[in-house]
């Protein structure tokens, strides 16, 4: 089966089918295809939407789901191994979602072959979240428009695996513009594709009141000083610039990264986001077993 760690494991006509699918499933839910699967999910990291979703999605397709939360630990013994987690489980399943708070590598999908492995968001340098970048992408283009048309704002901390996914995707498939809202100290650490190191603008929130679609990205509490931190945030003046037609989208969880009245604004679409989520991952599920021939 067809293993997808991260966006390049997905051609643009595959990802087109799979945004296609997930909307035929959104408009019909019942249309499932294929026999039923046993569906590995291993969160060694704490996840809502992405677990949850997955689980929701198994059942949906008719499939059943297992999950792995800790690894295998006693009193009087080690915790045992990623690899051996993996392979273990994969034993039981037809497909693994992982997300074991290390970087998922090649060699995890090739010991596990012919189970495969969809990456539930990972860690390490090129940290990726796949499928949560799918469900921005039929976010955008179904709630804002197609993608090439927009200015997308992207605030937050730029380095955030779901942010470095959707920026993986826009080298691939351009808006047609790209601002980025961040603190000087997290783009200093940021690994720009080339070709967006040379389209996007670095600015503040006073730059992107002409903005189609803004992208709250979150800001972890650890990663700056306070009074640096609310210099990101989403508040109700900062709102109040914003077109009367932009849309404002967020990966989620947001802790306080937005203030209340700008969660309750109509042009916040987080929620109608993360719903679609649960057809995206349907139709990556049936994705990653109809490519292995069935």
């Amino acid at each position: 089966m067809s293993s997808v760690l991260t966006l390049d494991d997905l051609s643009d006509a595959q990802i087109l089918r799979i945004l296609t699918r997930a909307m035929e499933l959104q408009a019909d839910p019942r249309r499932v295809s294929g026999r039923p699967r046993v569906l590995g999910l291993i969160f060694l990291e704490e996840s809502l939407r992405t677990r949850v979703g997955y689980k929701a999605a198994a059942a949906r397709l008719g499939w059943e789901a297992v999950e792995v939360v800790e690894r295998r630990h006693g009193p009087t013994a080690m915790i045992e191994s990623w690899p051996d987690t993996l392979r273990t489980v994969a034993g039981y399943c037809d497909v693994i979602v992982a997300r074991p708070g290390v970087a998922l590598l090649r060699q995890d999908a090739d010991s596990i072959h012919p189970c495969a492995l969809i990456s539930g968001g990972d860690r390490g340098p090129a940290a990726q979240h796949p499928s949560q970048t799918l469900i921005d992408l039929l976010a955008i283009e179904t709630l804002a428009g197609p993608l090439r048309e927009q200015h997308l704002a992207i605030v937050g901390d730029p380095r955030m695996r779901a942010v470095c996914s959707l920026l993986a995707l826009l080298a691939r498939r351009p808006t047609r513009k790209l601002s980025l809202v961040a603190d000087s100290s997290h783009l200093g650490e940021l690994h720009l594709p080339e070709v967006l190191r040379r389209r996007a603008t670095i600015t503040s929130w006073d730059g992107i009141g002409d903005a189609d679609v803004v992208y709250v990205a979150g800001i972890p509490h650890d990663s700056l000083p306070l009074e640096r931190r609310d210099s990101l945030r989403a508040t109700g003046e900062r709102a109040a610039v914003l077109k009367a037609s932009c849309v404002i989208l967020s990966p989620m969880p947001v802790i306080d990264e937005m203030d209340d009245v700008v969660r309750i604004d109509p042009r916040n679409k987080m929620f109608e986001q993360s719903h679609l989520g649960l057809f995206v991952r349907m139709a990556l599920l049936e994705h990653v077993v109809v490519s292995n021939g069935e």
